[in-house]
């Protein structure tokens, strides 16, 4: 999205603010996710951008995980074979 193009595919007006995934609301900041609401509110936008990396920090070792959940469970679940 740019200032020359306001709107996105669908949509039938612009959006009152969005420039990227920091916002402000009344002196408080937020930020964006895809999967579940917004996060904030932070007294600051530097604020806001350190809890986002602690929050895709916290994602990325869950996912990890949980890989790795998933490739023990797959390896107690095999049959057992013996020559």
């Amino acid at each position: 999205m740019n200032a020359y193009n306001p709107k996105r595919l669908n949509e039938d007006k612009a959006a009152l603010y969005r420039n990227d995934r920091f916002y402000c609301v009344e002196d408080e900041w937020y930020f964006a996710i895809r999967r579940g609401p917004d996060q904030g509110p932070y007294p600051s936008k530097e604020a806001a951008h350190a809890a986002l990396k602690k929050f895709i920090a916290e994602e990325l070792a869950l996912e990890r995980r949980l890989q790795v959940e998933r490739q023990l469970k797959g390896a107690l679940l095999k049959p057992y074979y013996r020559p």
